[in-house]
């Protein structure tokens, strides 16, 4: 059988394909389940749901990716939903990156991504390497952004970037995870807190530096207790303290190392000479 023609394809045709987000999304789920079945020994459901999200990753291929590269309708969402799902391939993935930066850069400086894609995105510009633009999105203070929300007064995230209607009326909800799920970012990334392990039984405890802060403090809940990670930074140099609970261990990595630090359950001061 032939392939099918690049933008068509008979699981995702534009017929029953409405909305972008969905089949990028039914790939991200499939493979995580097919995932989950392995870690629970389900060797049948892991191989059933890894094929399935092979295939609609070759569907999504056909139907979204371009010969010259454009994904979808060419918005920010589009690639970041495809560089952070792995939907493209590793050859792919500095273009759609570079790509993405263009429309962060067209439209002003600022996000254009919706509620499906927003808590994606930071973390996605770091990871193609692009931490600069990452820091600029958190930190801009003009519309639309976090802080220009906060310079207008919000002690919360609202639904909308506006808040308000032009007559001074609230708009929508004004505490709203969808847009607030940024707060993923300050603690995985700027505290580094990640779970290596279900439950954080194994903990990775990788900071950021940058972005013109001189410290920051993440904290996390956890069955075994608090993780905790701190930085500041110290003249030429960046002080980290990690609170590792009992019953777990801590997998620490500042900026230039090259293998972890292991951290028994306690609390440790840890000095390193940082460019910043």
């Amino acid at each position: 059988m032939a392939p099918p023609r690049r933008g068509t394809h008979p699981i995702l045709d534009r017929r029953r394909t409405t909305r972008r987000r969905r089949p990028a999304y039914f790939e991200h789920s499939t493979r995580t389940l097919a995932a989950i079945a392995e870690i629970l020994g389900k060797d049948t459901d892991h191989e059933r749901y890894l094929v399935l999200a092979d295939h609609i990753r070759r569907a999504w291929r056909a139907r979204f990716l371009t010969d010259d590269g454009r994904i979808g309708t060419d918005r920010q969402d589009d690639y970041v939903r495809a560089i952070a799902f792995g939907l493209l391939d590793d050859a792919e993935r500095p273009a759609a990156a570079q790509r993405l930066i263009g429309l962060v850069e067209k439209a002003g400086g600022h996000l254009g991504t919706g509620f499906l894609s927003t808590p994606l995105l930071l973390g996605t510009l770091v990871d193609t390497g692009h931490t600069d633009v990452a820091w600029d999105l958190l930190l801009s203070t003009s519309s639309p952004s976090w802080l220009h929300q906060v310079e207008r007064g919000a002690t919360t995230v609202w639904e909308t970037w506006e808040g308000y209607t032009k007559s001074g009326r609230a708009k929508m909800s004004h505490n709203h995870y969808a847009l607030g799920s940024v707060a993923r970012f300050p603690t995985e990334r700027i505290g580094g807190i990640t779970p290596l392990e279900p439950a954080y039984r194994t903990i990775g405890v990788r900071p950021l530096i940058g972005g013109g802060l001189t410290r920051a403090r993440s904290t996390v809940h956890t069955r075994y207790g608090t993780v905790e990670s701190s930085w500041r930074i110290d003249g030429h140099d960046v002080e980290y303290v990690v609170t590792i609970p009992p019953g777990t261990t801590g997998r620490f990595h500042a900026a230039g190392d090259t293998e972890p630090l292991t951290l028994t359950p306690g609390t440790y001061t840890i000095r390193r000479q940082e460019n910043h």
